[in-house]
């Protein structure tokens, strides 16, 4: 099984935008973060997946290697997202920032 180096830079590899360079040179930088579920404040167990229940967002990135871009649009039908499609690889957040920020802030009503 791949380590998460490993996976983190393969997704680099992934990042034919031009960004894959300042990508892997921020990779030791990541710092574990809290998933889009509630979680018990105690144990961190998952008790229930978010999109169940939440409105959710997707962006799917059209010329991604990494996630087909069938399977992306197949998950976000799924858990009846407003999606938007980018013409990006992988790492859609670091080479389309201000695409995905739009998404981010649409839904808090600050666009």
């Amino acid at each position: 099984m791949p380590s998460a180096h490993d996976t983190i830079g393969r997704s680099a590899h992934d990042a034919a935008d031009g960004c894959a360079t300042s990508w892997a040179c921020r990779r030791d930088q990541s710092r574990p973060s809290i998933s889009a579920a509630s979680c018990e404040a105690d144990t961190g167990e998952t008790t229930h997946a978010a999109w169940r229940s939440k409105p959710s967002f997707y962006a799917v990135s059209t010329e991604d290697r990494t996630i087909n871009p069938d399977l992306e649009r197949f998950m976000a039908k799924r858990m009846n997202a407003k999606t938007i499609e980018v013409k990006a690889s992988h790492l859609s957040l670091i080479s389309q920032p201000d695409t995905i920020t739009k998404l981010i802030l649409e839904p808090a009503g600050q666009t």
